[in-house]
């Protein structure tokens, strides 16, 4: 093989640090802001290889996916007592450590004491508190703030990948057979 040499892309001043062309003669690399891109040289031609990108959250910064939590309570009602307790002692310290997240509380007359999340893709879960202590309403409102807002699916396989095994599916079937 022979040396990879580094320079600007094509038609890309040397400024653009980030976009460069990589070669060794078979293989040619251009590497973006998060990507990097390769294609084999033919003698007329650059086809691209097939990838898959996918964004990650996390990767370049951190997005938070509850942008709303909504605090429902009763005035009257004892199941709402450890809500309004809540209300009045932990919320606000809640709040202000979390100034990303938007936080609404409305009364709700002669219905149980709930707790709605809202996230960026859309969905809304909710959780009833009703008869909870002040402490556990705060664990709840952790877990929906610290929440995706995806439903809760079955995992069969530890990893999830778009694409194919290279080495493809084994079986027992496939192959010599063993005589026992």
């Amino acid at each position: 093989m022979g040396k990879f040499v580094a320079q600007p892309a094509f038609g890309q001043s040397p400024r653009f640090s980030r976009a460069i062309l990589v070669t060794d003669g078979s293989f040619e690399c251009r590497q973006t802001a998060n990507r990097i891109l390769c294609a084999k040289q033919d003698t007329m031609t650059i086809r691209a290889l097939k990838t898959v990108s996918t964004g990650r959250n996390g990767l370049g910064s951190f997005i938070l996916q509850c942008k709303k939590l909504d605090f429902h309570y009763c005035d009257w009602a004892g199941s709402s007592k450890g809500m309004n307790g809540f209300i009045k002692s932990q919320l606000p310290k809640f709040a202000a450590a979390n100034p990303q997240v938007e936080f609404t509380v409305s009364p709700r007359p002669s219905k149980h004491p709930i707790i709605v999340g809202h996230y960026i893709n859309g969905r809304e879960k909710a959780i009833c508190v009703r008869n909870m202590e002040p402490i556990e309403i705060l664990k709840k409102a952790e877990l929906l703030r610290d929440a995706n807002g995806e439903k809760l699916k079955r995992v069969n396989k530890p990893v999830n990948s778009i694409n194919p095994s290279v080495r493809g599916v084994w079986s027992p079937y496939h192959g010599n057979g063993m005589a026992v």
